[in-house]
């Protein structure tokens, strides 16, 4: 996997100043929670060299937006391209948007994320599917 944003090269390798890099994203999230465009980019940078950093992170996003259309242009599930082959994709997506939508209702912002909630639920039952079609589709090939 490669990043597509050439930030991450100033979050690859671990050092003393690893708090002070987690702080600059936290606060970088929630100063630019409008603009997709810096969110995703913050988000890259996570998937790929902070995932411990995930779940504050996504917090502090959906408290400080709650804007659908914002939410669905951000790659939440990361960028991974490649599984192994008997691995069934659509479930191990369907497991992130699980996760996510566990977090969302965790924060027990009610009303604020029912859009929210609502599209993950979509994005997730239609992994479901795509999973079980995998499965028929491995079935018959065997």
């Amino acid at each position: 996997f490669i990043s597509e944003h050439f930030a991450n090269a100033f979050f690859q390798s671990p050092n003393a100043n690893t708090e002070r890099a987690n702080n600059y994203l936290l606060r970088f999230i929630e100063k630019y929670n409008k603009q997709p465009k810096m969110i995703l980019i913050a988000f890259d940078i996570i998937h790929c060299n902070k995932k411990e950093l995930f779940n504050k992170a996504f917090e502090i996003y959906i408290h400080s937006n709650q804007e659908l259309n914002c939410f669905k242009s951000i790659k939440w599930t990361d960028n991974q391209i490649t599984f192994p082959g008997d691995a069934i994709v659509g479930a191990i997506r369907a497991t992130k948007w699980e996760k996510i939508l566990k977090l969302v209702i965790d924060m027990k912002l009610g009303t604020k994320t029912r859009a929210i909630r609502n599209y993950v639920k979509s994005r997730r039952d239609s992994e479901l599917l795509y999973a079980e079609h995998e499965k028929r589709r491995k079935f018959l090939r065997n």
